[in-house]
């Protein structure tokens, strides 16, 4: 009995040390390069602005990241910035929020992923806030690409206290690559041709 329970512990052990290097494997290559990036800004009619940004790389490439952000009584405006480039292709993620005291809140973000077959992936987001006693906007999104495939996606939003709208919208775009196989001679079978005299 107690070599039926270790051989089926031993199963166990394997099945679950698999799954975990399956899995391992699987997040590898989901994405090989990604850029990221988001930034957010928001105004007080009573007090100091608020302003945030952030910006990150994630792949097995060069990767340049940039963060600012500002806040004060006039305005506040937060910015971020992500770029890097492996051997899967290209990606990019800008954010930027800015807020005035007396005026509204606005945010955008564009992503941007091309891969080095061609495809190209897109997206952007833009939220407006107006109105209200408070009010703050935040965009952000990501792009990456891995082995024949690449995607971006945005996001955008915002509030407004005691008042006031938030209008947001997002989009993205993707282009792939249809590989058409041009025949050469060697893609074509021979054929005998016979001549047949009467």
């Amino acid at each position: 009995m107690k070599t039926n329970n270790a051989n089926n512990k031993s199963t166990r052990n394997l099945s679950t040390t698999l799954g975990f290097f399956a899995a391992l494997a699987l997040a590898t290559n989901a994405f090989a390069g990604e850029a990221s990036s988001s930034a957010s800004a928001g105004t007080n009619r009573f007090g100091p602005g608020t302003a945030s940004a952030t910006a990150g790389y994630s792949g097995s490439g060069t990767g340049i990241v940039r963060t600012n952000t500002h806040s004060g009584d006039n305005f506040s405006f937060g910015r971020g910035v992500s770029v890097g480039i492996d051997e899967n292709g290209l990606s990019l993620s800008a954010s930027h929020a800015i807020a005035t005291q007396n005026g509204p809140a606005i945010a955008s973000n564009f992503n941007l992923s091309i891969g080095l077959d061609g495809s190209v992936s897109s997206s952007r987001g833009v939220s407006v806030a107006q109105g209200g006693q408070s009010r703050s906007a935040f965009a952000g999104g990501s792009a990456g690409s891995t082995h024949g495939n690449t995607v971006a996606t945005s996001t955008a939003g915002g509030n407004t206290v005691r008042g006031g709208n938030v209008r947001a919208t997002t989009h993205s775009d993707t282009t792939r690559v249809i590989d058409r196989r041009v025949a050469t001679r060697r893609d074509i079978a021979p054929r005998h041709v016979y001549r047949i005299r009467r």
